[in-house]
């Protein structure tokens, strides 16, 4: 089997979590790991995985080529989480991930040879089964980002943007997937675990 191409991997490892009752939904345990070691394991070959949030006890087990840094201004959002990991990227490839998805294993591999397989695309973002767009479940060629994260800083900053906005300014190839479910309430956490007894 050939190598996979080099990529870097952006777990967006922060937010409110106003539905979960600002719960650290990442550090929530599914069959008895962490969604947080989860995602960080499925980007495990990445040549380095940049969590964007506050720390957390989990860091101190971290694999060596993970490190942390927070988005400016703390819980400023998906862009600014973004733009807080690009400068440690420097491969052409980037992975992004939200840390809450439950089933991610799969999903950097798929991306990676989607994006591989389609030399005009500049980002494969996963769908799911509802039709919607998974931004922070997608792989971007790093030059499209950052040109990209550019024009809506010159414009009035990453503030007053959405993810969707980056999103917008690139050549999409949406890729059908079924395991992109993440956790947003409490309803959600029972119906995993249900399927994923400890």
């Amino acid at each position: 089997m050939p190598a996979r191409t080099a990529y870097a991997a952006v777990v967006l490892d922060g937010g409110r979590s106003r539905r979960m009752g600002g719960v650290d939904k990442p550090g929530l345990r599914i069959a008895g790991r962490t969604l947080r070691a989860r995602v960080v394991a499925a980007v495990s070959d990445a040549t380095v995985v940049v969590l964007v949030g506050p720390p957390t006890p989990e860091d101190a087990e971290l694999p060596p080529n993970a490190v942390r840094v927070r988005e400016d201004p703390p819980l400023g959002g998906p862009l600014a989480a973004l733009a807080a990991a690009l400068p440690l990227v420097d491969t052409d490839l980037v992975v992004v991930l939200a840390a809450d998805l439950v089933e991610a294993a799969a999903l950097p591999a798929a991306l990676l040879a989607a994006l591989a397989g389609d030399a005009t695309a500049e980002a494969v973002v996963a769908v799911d089964p509802d039709g919607r767009r998974q931004w922070l479940a997608a792989a971007y060629r790093t030059s499209a980002v950052r040109r990209s994260l550019d024009a809506l800083l010159v414009l009035d900053g990453v503030q007053d943007h959405r993810f969707g906005d980056l999103v917008d300014l690139l050549r999409v190839v949406d890729l059908p997937r079924t395991d992109v479910e993440d956790i947003d309430t409490p309803d959600d956490l029972a119906r995993v675990r249900e399927r994923h007894p400890e």
